[in-house]
């Protein structure tokens, strides 16, 4: 007779849990990119169809694009994010280091050969990166995934660029961090910081030679109608952190969470990967059509280009926290090549 009863209070108890309720949640969702030509955008829309299909009606998703929400600054987007107003969002490595100055190590010039090659680098999970990023969650924010983005290239209106010699003395729009600054110096330029929505007129005008960028950013903002020569070399990375606030995450249940990190890991990754794939391979036959002269380095041709960043190697080993870190690091990357 014990046993019967006991039978039934382990049945009741299995249904009990079984009839309870999946977390319902809210998520807001915002990133810096307008979402007609966004693989961000299409890869948070397929977050929103795994998280509809896996929860059903126990969850809402919106999504910002271009900024809606803070007027296109990414440090307003990063703020709205740590107070809550939205839970999630994401940016490039660039920025990032100016939250935790290590992730910088991941724009290293001259170091990841390409997109796919950053991609087995993240996938390997190496301690040192994990180290790094639980740094965020001193920011009430949490790295929850990370996605491809093509590496950064070089195009220019005045002359073909292969050797350092051919560079010096020009002009060209930089980001205005420091590790954008400091690279371009170290090759002998002269790096002029200006916003992105500038850099057509500034090429147009003679104010700068050229800029760096992916080659679908390239083709999607038009900024090579003024040039003419385009640099292959995947001189820096360019994947973007997708980051939360961290007192929502802890509150979500494990499923949930395992779920979204799923995936933005996947599925998600999988359609942002795809579209870049798509987009640099058409951007590059558009431009090739319109005229413009690419150039592909070889692994021999960056050489020279590589023994100018042994300065900013050193800038990045202080952001890392010094030898022993960077040695780690650029062990686990090498691991990866």
């Amino acid at each position: 007779m014990k046993q019967i009863v006991y039978l039934f209070l382990v049945l009741t108890v299995i249904v009990g849990v079984l009839a309870m309720p999946a977390q319902a949640f809210n998520l807001k969702i915002q990133h810096n990119t307008p979402p007609e030509n966004s693989a961000w955008h299409k890869g948070f829309l397929q977050l929103e169809k795994d998280l509809k299909a896996q929860f059903k009606d126990d969850t809402n998703v919106t999504i910002y694009s271009a900024g809606a929400l803070a007027k296109g600054n990414w440090v307003t987007i990063m703020e709205q994010t740590q107070s809550n107003i939205v839970q999630m969002m994401c940016e490039s490595h660039v920025p990032w280091g100016s939250v935790v100055p290590e992730i910088s190590a991941m724009s290293t010039p001259f170091l990841f050969d390409g997109m796919e090659h950053e991609m087995r680098f993240i996938d390997s999970k190496p301690e040192i990166l994990q180290k790094w990023m639980k740094k965020f969650e001193e920011k009430n924010l949490v790295c929850v995934g990370w996605w491809p983005r093509p590496s950064r290239q070089n195009v220019n209106s005045q002359r073909k660029i292969i050797t350092p010699e051919d560079i010096k003395g020009m002009k060209f729009r930089s980001m205005g961090v420091e590790l954008a600054i400091k690279t371009w110096t170290a090759m002998g330029a002269k790096p002029v910081p200006l916003p992105s929505g500038e850099i057509y007129t500034a090429i147009q005008l003679g104010t700068v030679a050229g800029e760096d960028n992916a080659i679908s950013t390239v083709y999607n903002y038009k900024t090579y109608e003024p040039c003419k020569y385009f640099n292959v070399w995947n001189y820096m990375a360019d994947g973007a952190f997708i980051l939360v606030n961290k007192s929502w995450w802890d509150e979500l249940k494990p499923d949930v969470q395992t779920a979204i990190t799923k995936s933005l890991n996947g599925s998600a990754r999988d359609v942002v990967y795809k579209y870049y794939l798509q987009t640099e391979k058409e951007g590059r036959e558009k431009m090739a059509e319109y005229g413009i002269e690419f150039t592909d380095f070889t692994p021999e041709m960056k050489k020279p280009w590589v023994d100018l960043m042994y300065p900013v190697y050193d800038y990045i080993k202080g952001l890392v926290g010094g030898e022993d870190s960077w040695n780690e690091f650029k062990k686990a990357v090498d691991a990866t090549r």
